[in-house]
């Protein structure tokens, strides 16, 4: 029944279009990752052209092509531009913040790093690097 299935989600206007979702639980764990460093091909930018504009309520993303292949995006919304590089012993990410981070902020940013470069078995070093 579609209207059994409506009181199941939730919905929210932006930019003058409705967007829906599961409705929040409130037993939901909230102490999983805040931060994560995300390759552009990755589903969560790339697979939803629709509603991608959410990951960057603020606006902060210029517009026109991306000039780098990765994002951090800290809360569900991107706060940086990244570029990934891989060397034997240690996973560098460079990172164009679109805006300065709380302190909170910056600590899941070095745990996303942390994260992965432990799952990429390098030392991970996050550098944060002026616009291009």
């Amino acid at each position: 029944d579609v209207y059994k299935r409506q009181a199941q989600l939730d919905s929210f206007e932006h930019d003058g279009r409705t967007f829906w979702c599961a409705t929040a639980d409130p037993g939901l764990d909230r102490s999983s990752p805040r931060a994560h460093l995300l390759q552009l091909l990755d589903e969560y930018y790339r697979g939803y052209q629709d509603s991608r504009i959410m990951l960057d309520a603020a606006g902060l993303l210029p517009p026109g092509r991306e000039p780098a292949v990765g994002m951090l995006v800290v809360d569900g919304q991107v706060l940086g531009r990244m570029r990934r590089t891989v060397q034997p012993r240690q996973v560098r990410f460079d990172v164009e913040l679109l805006r300065p981070l709380a302190d909170d902020e910056l600590a899941a940013a070095e745990q996303a790093a942390a994260r992965y470069g432990a799952f990429l078995g390098r030392t991970p070093q996050l550098r944060f690097v002026e616009p291009r």
